[in-house]
């Protein structure tokens, strides 16, 4: 994506503003699927420890950052098609 940026940048400014907007959201999308590694490690330490209210939350906020990246990736995508094919 930085080096669309980079051509973008030099060839057409005007989906400059669209790809920028896409990385900051393929960024988000990385960071919540990074944060979901380490609650995935929380939740299952939780389960062999026998805390089950810890897992259950755990297992939770699992979910949650699974489908942030999921969204994040599709509007990062969303971004990249319309900001690119508009006139």
């Amino acid at each position: 994506m930085l080096v669309l940026l980079q051509v973008a940048w030099i060839n057409n400014p005007t989906i400059v503003p669209a790809i920028a907007y896409c990385i900051a959201s393929f960024s988000f999308g990385l960071l919540s699927t990074g944060v979901l590694q380490l609650l995935r490690q929380r939740a299952s330490s939780a389960f062999q420890t026998g805390r089950m209210a810890a897992f259950r939350r755990f297992r939770q906020y699992c979910l949650v950052a699974a489908l942030l990246s999921l969204i994040a990736f599709i509007i990062g995508f969303g971004i990249a098609m319309f900001g690119v094919l508009r006139p």
